[in-house]
């Protein structure tokens, strides 16, 4: 749930000069294994900003990108990308994470799917919460999800997003099952987000209207979403941190008990491969969950990298 929402899959990046008058262009360079020559032909094509457009030689992607009067032939050799930019790669993967909680009174476990997909238009972000065997119940006791979409092209300073939120529980009183609904959010606003250029860390900073169903019409929400890559990709810190405004009321009176939420969850990985890590995460939060005043919760983790 804390993949930062900003950035690009990485790539191997050579400059030529620009397209000569039959409009050849070519490229040469050492990649992995031995040397590889590669020629591709324009045919006065417009090819500024043709992501997407492929042109596939052995187990290589090729990119025509055209700024500034420069060709830039960008080259995304799968085998040698897992091996070159394994930070990218973990930053940005889908992935399946299991959690298990050992704050005060929980003893639980969670599972997290999650993915970040960027595109020449922006990018979408989602993660699916479940806690298990949780309150009495001897399966899913929650379920919980966001979906967010960041929409930016190049020529624009700031992104624009729009996010859903929403979820429901069940537990057990009293030999009662009874469930709960987690109040469906609508966010709308704006995203500015900065990249390392080798994408070894980047930083997100978004401010956003919120309207939570039933409860708040006019709230707002502040987020940062960032990840750092360390040792040589070896292992990510990543995380996010929200505040935003929301009455809570702990004793179920009717009164309001506080107005605003924290929370952030920082996590911690270490990459066994480019599939398997394990860390965890530190719940850091602030009248959340029904739960007064400050508490840490920290988990123990694995996760899969599809």
């Amino acid at each position: 749930r804390c993949a930062a929402l900003v950035g690009v899959t990485g790539y191997m990046e050579k400059k030529t000069r620009e397209t000569s008058d039959n409009g050849q262009l070519s490229i040469e360079g050492s990649f992995g294994s031995g040397q590889t020559e590669m020629s591709i032909e324009d045919k006065g094509k417009d090819i500024s900003m043709m992501l997407g457009n492929e042109v596939k030689i052995e187990d290589a992607d090729i990119y025509l990108v055209k700024k500034d009067n420069i060709i830039n032939i960008v080259i995304m050799r799968r085998i040698l990308l897992i091996i070159m930019t394994i930070a990218t790669v973990y930053s940005y993967a889908q992935n399946l994470q299991v959690h298990y909680d050992m704050g005060k009174d929980r003893g639980f476990i969670t599972t997290t799917v999650e993915m970040f997909k960027p595109d020449k238009m922006g990018n979408t972000f989602f993660f699916i919460d479940m806690n298990y065997d949780a309150g009495g119940i001897e399966g899913i006791a929650l379920a919980y999800w966001e979906i967010a979409r960041v929409f930016k092209t190049e020529a624009m300073p700031f992104g624009i997003q729009v996010e859903y939120n929403g979820g429901f529980g069940q537990f057990m009183a009293n030999d009662y099952l009874n469930g709960y609904f987690i109040n469906d959010a609508w966010l709308a606003g704006i995203d500015y987000s900065i990249n390392a250029k080798d994408f070894s860390k980047g930083i997100s900073f978004k401010a956003l209207y919120k309207h939570i169903r039933n409860k708040t019409n006019a709230s707002f929400q502040l987020t940062t979403v960032w990840f750092v890559n360390f040792l040589k990709g070896k292992m990510t810190f990543r995380g996010f941190a929200d505040f935003w405004k929301e009455d809570s009321d702990f004793n179920f009176d009717g009164i309001s008990d506080a107005d605003f939420i924290f929370l952030s969850e920082p996590q911690i990985w270490y990459h066994i491969n480019d599939h398997f890590s394990f860390g965890g995460e530190v719940e850091l939060s602030n009248n959340f969950g029904n739960m007064d005043g400050f508490n840490v919760m920290p988990t123990l983790g694995v996760k899969w990298i599809f």
